[in-house]
């Protein structure tokens, strides 16, 4: 394992053969998987778990938390600071003209 926190995690991995990597961690819809840096189809395994396919050979798979809605909450939080500044702006250069 190259790193585990709850965001991530970073495994290299040796497969002899095509195959799944199945991870006993609980599958939840934002996950997102990559091999080798290209994002590949994260599996419901065995209803609860995660699995991606890995082709034989060296690989590293990173398996990412990127909910959508952080995104979306993103967008909205910057959209809204940029409103509150160009309010901000406009009413300093009104109270500054009287």
């Amino acid at each position: 394992m190259l790193e585990e926190n709850p965001r991530l995690t970073a495994i290299k991995i040796h497969a002899e053969t095509a195959g799944y990597l199945v991870l006993a961690d609980t599958w939840y819809p934002g996950w997102r998987a990559y091999v080798d840096g290209v994002q590949s189809r994260l599996w419901r395994a065995n209803y609860m778990f995660r699995a991606v396919a890995i082709p034989a050979g060296e690989h590293e798979v990173k398996i990412v938390y990127q909910p959508r809605s952080f995104l979306v909450g993103g967008i909205t939080s910057g959209a809204a600071l940029v409103l509150l500044l160009l309010l901000a702006i406009l009413r300093f250069r009104a109270n500054r003209t009287v």
